[in-house]
């Protein structure tokens, strides 16, 4: 029984808060994305919102495999029931996704129902926006949901990998994930197919990203077997993946098929997020570690989802605000991102204190069934 519970519990999730600050300077990068004029240099050169859309998918693949490897350990040392692991599982992501996401629609829709196309909105009901997009224009109020769409369908699909393959494949399962982004890319580029949006944003275009994620969540999860390899998971990611992301989207070279750049620049750019995130993790020191543990940037972190969904809904509705009331509406400049961050980060902060905690706190009706440790050794 102790070496069955030291099993579990050896794996309990940690806090990372330095994670948090990422999540922080990763959204930022998406206001400065949709406030800012697409010719500042932080959006034509730096491209700093998509690849803040990009971490999040590192992100992601990292902590949702950590709680996906911890689950899998109560259905093989606890005997827990796999499907009721995969329900527990399902129902605390929607806790913690679905009510914000459907309140946005809903506002949306009442606030700006003649700005979108009534197609669309079965598709962002049914997180599939991604796909919607690949083949029509954006709506202005709801272009940032291809992401979410992404990420729920990831969400869906993955703990059904983790859960049921053996333990044995699940590092083949990872790798190949990783290079089906990439290849789907390639795919799309030489058939025709890219149109500079579809080709990204399909989600089996972002398994590169989320793959790379889940890598080094099993690494980490296996330190002990695979504390060699998970070193050189990072040194690789530190000495070619930054040299990479650097090329591939700050260096113009001349002659250099753009194909190239769209198929392997969202790997590059996976591949310094994961050293990144791994460093984060283990706690960077220094002026970085004091910058990336103050408090306002962690909290932000906290808020971090709800800045992401309600932005573009809060910018609209405040210029519309203005108009009403006689002023000038918003365009894209420093008024629209100081006015529109603001408004976004007081919205996101009463979101989070009365709407998202509250129900966040709800998931500890679902957590999942420790005491079958003891039962089963009974």
């Amino acid at each position: 029984m102790n070496l069955i519970t030291n099993t579990v519990q050896n794996n309990e999730p940690r806090y990372m808060v330095q994670l948090d600050s990422l999540r922080a300077l990763a959204v930022f990068g998406v206001l400065v994305h949709h406030f800012l004029p697409p010719e500042l240099f932080l959006n034509s050169k730096l491209h700093w919102g998509p690849l803040g859309v990009r971490f999040f998918f590192v992100l992601s693949g990292f902590l949702i495999t950590g709680i996906l490897l911890r689950c899998r350990d109560l259905v093989d040392f606890a005997q827990q029931d796999a499907w009721f692991t995969i329900r527990r599982f399902y129902v605390r992501r929607f806790l913690r996704l679905i009510p914000v996401y459907y309140l946005t629609i809903f506002v949306t829709t009442i606030i700006a129902f003649q700005s979108l196309s009534k197609f669309s909105l079965l598709w962002h009901l049914t997180y599939t926006s991604n796909i919607y997009y690949s083949w029509r224009n954006w709506d202005e109020l709801t272009s940032h949901f291809w992401s979410l769409s992404v990420e729920e369908q990831f969400y869906f699909i993955w703990p059904l990998f983790i859960i049921f393959i053996p333990k044995k494949r699940l590092l083949t399962v990872i790798f190949i994930t990783i290079f089906l982004g990439p290849l789907f890319r390639f795919i799309m580029t030489e058939a025709g197919l890219n149109n500079g949006v579809r080709e990204y944003i399909f989600t089996i275009s972002c398994f590169d990203s989320l793959g790379m994620g889940a890598l080094l969540a099993f690494c980490n999860y296996n330190q002990d077997k695979l504390k060699r390899a998970k070193k050189y998971l990072c040194n690789f990611c530190f000495w070619i993946g930054i040299p990479l992301f650097v090329i591939s989207h700050f260096i113009h070279i001349p002659n250099l098929d753009n194909s190239i750049i769209i198929v392997w620049g969202s790997t590059a750019a996976s591949m310094f997020f994961v050293w990144l995130i791994e460093r984060a993790a283990r706690g960077f020191s220094g002026w970085i570690g004091v910058i990336l543990e103050l408090p306002a940037l962690v909290y932000l972190g906290k808020i971090s989802y709800g800045i992401y969904v309600y932005h573009i809904l809060v910018g609209y509705t405040l210029s519309k605000i203005l108009t009403y009331f006689g002023l000038p509406a918003l365009g894209l400049g420093w008024k629209k991102f100081f006015l529109s961050t603001v408004a976004t980060l007081i919205v996101a902060s009463l979101s989070w204190q009365f709407f998202e905690k509250p129900i966040n706190a709800l998931k500890r009706n679902f957590g999942y069934k420790k005491e079958a440790l003891i039962t089963t050794q009974q």
